[in-house]
């Protein structure tokens, strides 16, 4: 992850003046390092001559001259930048865009006006996932051979490192094992937090945006009723298909209220994965009754 002095590097890029005094005020006294930017040709030319130098981008999708949306598509082609998390900000954001923003890679927005502190509790939850992802993406390269050759298998997992470790061994029999990983990371992470610890959508987003989410899992984690939960899941796999099913020990949850796509969820810091898991065409989702368990396919390559 690029730090500067020690400190995550956020490039800032959009066409207000005033709001890049406000995004890099904030950053600053978050412990952010920021470098501005208030025209898209020019951010493309930092990053494209410098794609090690930033953890993750804030993007302004309307700009002259260079959108955020065409940045974003340059970013996904290049080797380095594709996986560098950006989050768009914009006026609006309705369902047709915000499908589109998914497939294009655009997983986090920002709406204008913004509320400073949630903007910060996006870009700690975008590092966040980035961080996870990565440490999972470099686990495939041990596991997957051996995954090569499990038609079925069984797995217990109990906390966010064992799911780094186990999704994306499981995501390497896929065509596209990044797209997939997150899907399948996402849902045992679900299983763990909102089904065995039982934190639901609205105590995380407060706890995303006080900066305390990490130290509430760890709490719950070891409480005597939690030590010994534990996500079952299971894998079936043939020359075609890929089967995941996922069973937590918690009660379940409305699953309902996340499948139906609400852009609003993408400019908030937790509860975007499912309406994000819906919108990967690789993969499908079918919850089952009372939410505690999910069945996840995608094709096998």
């Amino acid at each position: 992850m690029a730090t500067k002095n020690n400190r995550t590097s956020v490039l800032v890029v959009d066409d207000d003046d005033l709001n890049l005094d406000i995004l890099e005020r904030r950053l600053t006294r978050e412990g952010f390092s920021s470098t501005l930017s208030n025209n898209g040709k020019e951010a493309w030319d930092l990053l494209e001559s410098h794609p090690e130098d930033y953890s993750i981008v804030l993007l302004d999708k309307m700009m002259p001259n260079l959108g955020g949306m065409e940045i974003l598509s340059r970013m996904k082609r290049h080797p380095v930048l594709r996986n560098t998390p950006v989050i768009i900000q914009t006026g609006d954001v309705g369902e047709k865009e915000a499908a589109e923003g998914i497939a294009a890679g655009a997983y986090y927005y920002l709406t204008k006006p913004f509320d400073p502190d949630m903007m910060v509790a996006v870009v700690n939850s975008a590092i966040k996932n980035f961080k996870r992802q990565e440490d999972a993406n470099t686990k495939v390269i041990n596991e997957k051979s051996i995954f090569n050759y499990i038609t079925e298998a069984k797995f217990t997992v109990r906390d966010t490192k064992d799911a780094i470790t186990l999704a994306p061994a499981i995501a390497s029999l896929a065509p596209s094992p990044d797209r997939v990983g997150i899907a399948v990371l996402e849902l045992i992470i679900n299983a763990i937090e909102h089904g065995n610890l039982c934190i639901g959508y609205n105590l995380k987003k407060k706890l995303s945006v006080d900066s305390g989410i990490e130290d509430e899992i760890e709490r719950r984690l070891n409480l005597p009723e939690n030590k010994d939960k534990r996500v079952y899941i299971s894998l079936k796999s043939d020359n075609k298909e890929v089967e995941v099913t996922i069973c937590d020990e918690g009660q379940g949850f409305n699953w309902r209220e996340f499948k139906d796509f609400d852009p609003v969820r993408l400019m908030e810091p937790n509860g975007r994965s499912i309406a994000i898991i819906n919108n990967l065409l690789e993969v499908s989702v079918q919850y089952h009754e009372p939410g505690n368990k999910v069945v996840c396919r995608f094709p096998h390559k």
